[in-house]
């Protein structure tokens, strides 16, 4: 049996050093001969404690990622592993638009020290995602603090809500 992981989520996002997880969340064809080896794993590594340690639900709430946005990470003869780009993690984190989606977006804006909320919605559009500005500008706020918030809504108010091509 071979299988192919696209790793996201939180383990990605502690790979980058911006916060830890329990889990590995990952896009990956299950079967129950799939879910076996993934429980035996954790078994043998101790690491099933509240949760499996690998599920792919993730598929339940976004696409596959294209290819053109995953990088390889391991390679081995039954198993392969790539990772989404942090791009697209932060596109995926803003579509889901959770609370604590929304503040690991915040986390990964900050660590990439991204400045333009518009310039990122129009490039995370590229991708394919259809966001809101809302959580755009939630989580530049996470990432850069209210003050970050008041300032740039002062300067650029007007200009984003006369954007025509912007989903609130």
């Amino acid at each position: 049996m071979k299988l192919h992981l696209i790793v996201c989520g939180g383990y990605l996002m502690q790979r980058m050093g911006v916060r830890t997880t329990m889990d590995v969340d990952a896009f990956y064809t299950t079967s129950k001969d799939v879910q076996l080896l993934i429980k035996q794993a954790g078994a043998l590594l101790n690491i099933n404690t509240e949760a499996v340690w690998l599920n792919n639900a993730v598929a339940s709430v976004n696409d596959w990622p294209p290819q053109e946005y995953c990088v390889p990470l391991y390679h081995f003869d039954y198993l392969t592993v790539d990772q989404v780009t942090e791009d697209y993690l932060l596109g995926m984190k803003l579509l889901a638009s959770r609370q604590e989606d929304i503040t690991d977006a915040g986390k990964i804006i900050n660590a990439k020290q991204l400045r333009d909320p518009v310039l990122l919605y129009h490039a995370l559009e590229q991708m394919g995602f259809a966001l809101s500005m809302v959580a755009v500008l939630e989580a530049f706020s996470i990432a850069y603090g209210d003050q970050w918030r008041a300032t740039y809504w002062v300067e650029y108010a007007e200009k984003i809500l006369s954007m025509r091509n912007i989903n609130w």
